[in-house]
């Protein structure tokens, strides 16, 4: 059975804005690598692949995803730097104790 691709995210819808409600747990992502001493650069990696492999996975299974539009290079540039952000304030939080 064919798949069906899931359509690009409607403008102001999630999905589509740099930063949306889905940034938080993208930055929780990173902040949980960097508690478990994942490099900075195989975190860059797993970011970057994550929203690389994203858009085959909504089309194919789309079920899996609370909000299964495409995201838009916008929002997908926006998780990579939310999961950086997460993974330096991880680290920031080891330096200082947390």
């Amino acid at each position: 059975m064919p798949t069906q691709s899931q359509p690009p995210a409607e403008t102001g819808a999630v999905n589509s804005k740099l930063f949306d409600r889905f940034a938080l747990a993208h930055a929780a992502a990173g902040f949980a690598f960097n508690r478990f001493n994942v490099s900075f650069t195989n975190v860059v990696l797993l970011a970057v692949g994550w929203e690389l492999i994203e858009r085959p996975l909504k089309d194919h299974f789309p079920e899996l995803f609370p909000h299964s539009s495409q995201d838009t290079i916008e929002n997908a540039i926006g998780d990579v730097m939310a999961v950086l952000l997460g993974w330096r304030l991880g680290s920031y939080a080891y330096k200082v104790g947390l």
